[in-house]
């Protein structure tokens, strides 16, 4: 019905970024940490100290946040979330993170500067055991304007999808995980200054 079902508050001024839903949690990326609630949102179970931009669960329930630089990743231990490591290194401008069906590790970063050219990109961290390949395959966006922001997979289609947004128009990018470079699904001048993005499961848009 749209309606509003339930406000949770963080602080004075917060500044909500990622969530995250895995076996009855919900994990949410604030400017003052990822807090972790229960499936009702009726009670805070946990607080991950730090300034996260993004989070997202594995298939084996650990948890990723993405900080501006790097990837920590945190293991349910006795109850409660313990930093493991940090997985993912030598980011510059992060802002999203998603997994697909095999496990990879797929970051949008802001700023990926090749031959003294600043880029935004999409970076394909391959999985390796326990851990992540040290360099990324890269996936071009084929906008030079506006920013990338919200970075979503869609199991049914293995089908990535990314915002691209200004001040004057909103493009939505698609990729599969073989693609090195995102295509356009299509663009809107009503819709500006979007930031993030979820992929409800329907068939891909036309």
């Amino acid at each position: 019905s749209g309606d509003v079902v339930k406000t949770i508050t963080v602080g004075t001024f917060p500044d909500f970024r990622g969530i995250a839903v895995k076996s009855g949690k919900v994990a949410v990326a604030t400017n003052s940490g990822v807090r972790i609630y229960d499936s009702d949102l009726n009670n805070l179970l946990q607080t991950l100290s730090g300034n996260y931009r993004d989070v997202v669960f594995d298939d084996k329930g650990n948890l990723y946040a993405l900080h501006q630089q790097r990837v920590d990743r945190y293991k349910l231990v006795g109850g409660s979330y313990q930093l493991d490591r940090t997985v993912v290194s030598r980011l510059t401008e992060a802002v999203a993170l998603a997994f697909d069906s095999a496990g990879n590790l797929y970051v949008v970063d802001r700023e990926y500067v090749v031959d003294s050219v600043k880029k935004q990109v999409v970076k394909k961290f391959v999985r390796i055991g326990d851990s992540f390949s040290p360099d990324p395959i890269i996936i071009s966006s084929p906008i030079t304007s506006g920013s990338l922001f919200g970075l979503d997979y869609e199991p049914g289609i293995n089908t990535f999808f990314v915002v691209n947004t200004s001040s004057e128009r909103t493009d939505l990018l698609k990729f599969s995980p073989n693609d090195i470079t995102m295509s356009v699904v299509f663009s809107s001048t009503s819709i500006k200054n979007a930031r993030w993005l979820a992929v409800y499961p329907t068939p891909e848009p036309a």
